[in-house]
């Protein structure tokens, strides 16, 4: 499932803001979101297994981005609810065979780090690095394995449907996706029958008792500097009211990173007296966010609408 495809279906900025507050008691999205009418539902004119290796090509043409060995990938989300805005910057870090790190900012402070060695994850904040465990840890490796570079929805989920529906005058191939973890409600994946990009992807979840719905849109795509390399350039995500914007920022394939990148910091692991570790703790300064003020964008030769 190619990072481009997942970028369109699952934002990794919303992602990695809601990972650890996402995984309570989830229920399944009703088909009708939000007063739209249900659609047309036809029987698939191809197999799953064809639909899912077209929905690949469609976004690395050239299978540059399955082939590569690390990548990193910046996006600005800003939300909007009640009048009231927050802005996020995300970075998400890959590097084979399953290192994820991601640092996000909230309004230009720090607001956490998830690390991910493919065995243990931890959650560095100002305050100090916990130990990510139990369910938010198999959620920690579900995101990992969602935007791994080689891996296809065939390798996420643990079970897909497949029906082909109209919507007006466009066709989808309906992809009704359950997730191998327990206790998380399954993602219905909208792909274009005349293109094969990724449209949207909706589920819903609930956290402490409250019903969520979740729906994500790509309003276009963009070319990149890799040929066949296709992103997600704008994406909407409206969620009980609030409304999402996502951009992308930067992007970059096959980088020189460290496997120190995805551990905590050296006094993390020193042990010794609990509160003098937890002293060097607060004491901890990550790296500032040298692209906090930063507007830039990378360079691209075509908007592409999905």
């Amino acid at each position: 499932m190619k990072i481009f495809n997942k970028f369109g279906i699952f934002p990794v900025a919303a992602l990695v803001v809601a990972a650890m507050t996402f995984l309570t008691g989830c229920h399944y999205m009703k088909e009708a979101i939000a007063g739209k009418d249900l659609p047309e539902v036809m029987k698939s004119d191809m197999s799953l297994a064809e639909v899912v290796a077209r929905n690949e090509k469609a976004t690395d043409r050239k299978g540059l981005f399955e082939k590569c060995t690390s990548y990193m990938m910046e996006q600005e989300m800003v939300c909007k609810q009640e009048g009231k805005e927050a802005c996020y910057k995300v970075k998400t870090i890959f590097k084979k065979p399953d290192n994820l790190k991601t640092v996000t900012y909230r309004n230009g402070i720090l607001f956490m780090t998830v690390l991910y060695n493919g065995k243990q994850a931890w959650a560095v904040t100002p305050q100090g690095t916990r130990p990510i465990e139990g369910k938010s840890f198999k959620l920690t490796k579900e995101l990992a394995d969602i935007i791994h570079p080689s891996k296809t929805l065939l390798d996420v989920f643990k079970k897909i449907d497949l029906e082909l529906i109209r919507e007006d005058t466009k066709e989808y191939y309906k992809l009704t996706c359950y997730p191998k973890l327990k206790g998380m409600a399954p993602m219905i994946i909208y792909v274009g029958k005349n293109n094969f990009l990724t449209k949207r992807m909706t589920t819903q979840y609930t956290i402490k008792g409250k019903l969520y719905t979740y729906e994500s849109i790509v309003d276009r795509y963009t070319t990149t500097d890799y040929p066949g390399v296709l992103l997600a350039e704008k994406q909407t995500v409206i969620s009980n009211g609030a409304t999402q914007i996502l951009k992308l920022v930067d992007f970059k394939m096959n980088l020189p990173i460290s496997d120190k990148e995805f551990s905590p910091p050296d006094w993390y692991n020193q042990g010794g007296d609990p509160m003098k570790v937890l002293q060097d703790a607060q004491k901890y300064k990550p790296e500032p966010d040298k692209y906090k003020n930063s507007r830039e964008k990378p360079k691209r030769l075509n908007i592409i609408d999905s």
